[in-house]
């Protein structure tokens, strides 16, 4: 009987042992996960929204709504949302992700320095519009931990005319996501356009394929004809 019971006390520890040391593995497998998220789901190094209503003269031209996250190491996303309003043609969504190259990387984080994004207005005036158009452009600079600093360019609505400083990252900015867009490797995600006016800049309306029935899509131009891609 005290064998018998010594065994099933031995047992006990053993199982207790196990379980702590699988509750241990559990604990340090969940803290790592939760690291791993945590770094992947830090915020960019900065953040452009851009709402824009293109038109020459009385006739309203394209209307475009965009947002570009850039990456502390490059990556950038880039979500475009147009209408050409000339064609009455419906909304076409495209994705862009890629990663700028370190020379882009280098003059965008120039520009932001130079910016001096601490002394952000909350809003400015930016560049005067062909009449009949509008903007409002909303720049967001983060830290590691959080947002620091945030300004809106439009033009009206604003106490001030933005800096040179600002309208030169402004400047940046738009480089670099069309060097991303027309860059080989970026992956390129869109709906079917029927103009090149619902695309972002960089790409055209094409036909997607070499064979009958493929929709038209927002591509990239064919590097050499300069024109959309020849499908064999």
């Amino acid at each position: 009987m005290k064998l018998q019971i010594a065994s099933e006390v031995s047992r006990g520890r053993r199982v207790g042992a196990a379980i702590r040391f699988a509750l241990g593995t559990l604990a340090f497998c969940f803290l790592a996960v939760s690291q791993i998220a945590s770094a992947q789901l830090a915020p960019p190094l900065l953040e452009l929204r851009t709402s824009r209503l293109n038109a020459a003269g009385p006739i309203d031209l394209e209307t475009i709504e965009e947002t570009l996250y850039l990456g502390r190491e490059g990556k950038t996303e880039i979500r475009s949302i147009r209408r050409d309003l000339q064609a009455e043609a419906r909304y076409v969504v495209t994705n862009v992700r890629g990663t700028a190259k370190a020379t882009r990387l280098a003059r965008v984080r120039a520009a932001l320095v130079a910016a001096n994004p601490t002394s952000f207005p909350a809003r400015c005036i930016g560049r005067q519009a062909p009449l009949g158009s509008g903007y409002e452009i909303e720049l967001t600079w983060y830290s590691r931990e959080g947002r620091l600093a945030r300004v809106t360019v439009s033009l009206q609505d604003a106490p001030t005319s933005c800096a040179p400083e600002i309208l030169a990252l402004l400047d940046e900015i738009e480089a670099l996501a069309l060097a991303v867009t027309t860059a080989n490797g970026s992956s390129i995600e869109s709906g079917t356009c029927t103009t090149d006016r619902q695309c972002p800049s960089g790409l055209l309306c094409c036909y997607s394929g070499g064979i009958p029935g493929l929709p038209n899509l927002c591509l990239q131009p064919s590097p050499i004809f300069e024109g959309c891609p020849l499908f064999p």
